[in-house]
């Protein structure tokens, strides 16, 4: 599972801050697909918490079954 922290700068243009990934355990692997998105977005929020604390922030996702 990976992910990417980005801010946008005046112009619109995405600036990329950090990425973050690591592989499923063989019991991840096995999740439904709604279980697996939210499991990405806890585990983001917890890898890129010393970038987000104290900030507002939009999470986005290309997954229609959490947004």
């Amino acid at each position: 599972m990976g992910a990417v922290l980005y801010q946008l700068d005046t112009n619109g243009n995405k600036l990329i801050m950090n990425y973050v990934g690591t592989k499923l355990s063989k019991t991840q692997q096995k999740y439904h697909s709604n279980k697996y998105e939210c499991l990405v977005i806890v585990w983001d929020l917890h890898k890129q918490r010393p970038h987000l604390k104290g900030s507002q922030f939009r999470l986005h996702t290309d997954i229609k079954c959490v947004t």
